[in-house]
């Protein structure tokens, strides 16, 4: 088995459990990005900013279409 060790920009916060592997060996190398030591699993938990851009578009349009039906 090989073991490897995290880079020096990986933050330990609490013990936390891989959802993957069950061993509570996950660490954060960025805000959001946490990756696994024992299975290597990752995940960004980062909104982005293309879902917002989308979220306000949809209103905008949403509203538009309202007003030019119903006004």
């Amino acid at each position: 088995m090989q073991i490897s060790y995290p880079q020096n920009d990986a933050i330990y916060p609490l013990q936390l459990e891989c959802p993957c592997c069950g061993h509570r060996t996950v660490v954060t190398r960025a805000e959001h990005h946490y990756v696994c030591l024992n299975c290597h699993w990752q995940r960004n938990l980062s909104w982005g900013g293309s879902r917002t851009l989308g979220n306000v578009l949809f209103f905008v349009i949403t509203l538009f279409l309202v007003v030019v039906i119903f006004g």
